[in-house]
């Protein structure tokens, strides 16, 4: 609200208007904390009363609101003409990291011929395991296993926590890395049986691969591995330095 005065004042339903280009609909996917259930809040309505009517700033905060990791409680608002608050999460626990699917689907219940349809699809980037953090994961798990119930070892307690750590982020932060590419799987297949063009006509994904091997340039594996170590959000300006260089 401090940040963006003027823009906190607009509906959804109100910004195609706004920009010039009536004919534009959003779909916005979050996740409702208290129904454990996706949520989507749309610039379009077939509800005359506009019970689920939200500010843009409303919809963008619960759509970003990832929790744990990033955020401790979930985005609280109402809709306009509503005394329910909704507590809400990012999109991506209801499986819409990637909201393709609801943006295809919303089109084709609003009638739009699907051979018209055209996606760019823009990630947050994924990485590949590299070799030594493989090795380092194979050494936890085979001291994790060895002395698991012993539990006076106390010098082994550190890689069976590393091991656990490691295993409870990587479960944690499927949501983000996997769904994304089924969604864009399943998006152009369905557009293929409907349409009869071929996948890659339709959608463009654009998501990089963090990776490095054996034929890597010796020069930018420095830099991958810093990138490695960076989440999928930048919150500092070392880390933004870091990757404009």
């Amino acid at each position: 609200e401090s940040l963006f005065p003027e823009i906190d004042k607009i509906q959804m339903d109100e910004l195609p208007k706004l920009i010039g280009k009536d004919s534009l609909k959003i779909v916005v996917a979050t996740y409702d904390a208290l129904n454990n259930r996706a949520k989507f809040f749309k610039s379009f309505s077939s509800n005359s009363e506009g019970d689920d009517s939200v500010r843009l700033t409303q919809a963008i905060n619960a759509s970003s609101n990832a929790p744990v990791q990033y955020f401790d409680f979930p985005a609280r608002f109402k809709s306009k003409g509503s005394d329910i608050f909704y507590e809400l999460w990012d999109g991506a626990l209801g499986g819409f990291n990637n909201p393709i699917l609801a943006g295809i689907i919303e089109a084709y219940k609003l009638g739009v011929d699907l051979n018209t349809i055209r996606v760019v699809s823009l990630g947050t980037s994924n990485s590949l395991m590299s070799a030594d953090s493989k090795r380092d994961f194979w050494n936890w798990k085979q001291i994790a296993l060895q002395f698991r119930r012993k539990k006076f070892h106390f010098s082994k307690w550190k890689p069976q926590f590393n091991f656990f750590k490691e295993t409870v982020l990587h479960q944690a932060k499927t949501i983000l890395y996997q769904p994304p590419d089924t969604a864009n799987y399943i998006a152009m297949m369905f557009l293929k049986a409907a349409t009869g063009n071929k996948p890659n006509e339709q959608i463009i994904r654009l998501s990089p691969l963090i990776h490095y091997d054996s034929h890597s340039s010796e020069e930018i594996i420095p830099l991958i591995q810093q990138l490695y170590k960076m989440d999928m959000d930048l919150t500092t300006d070392e880390e933004i330095d870091k990757l404009i260089k």
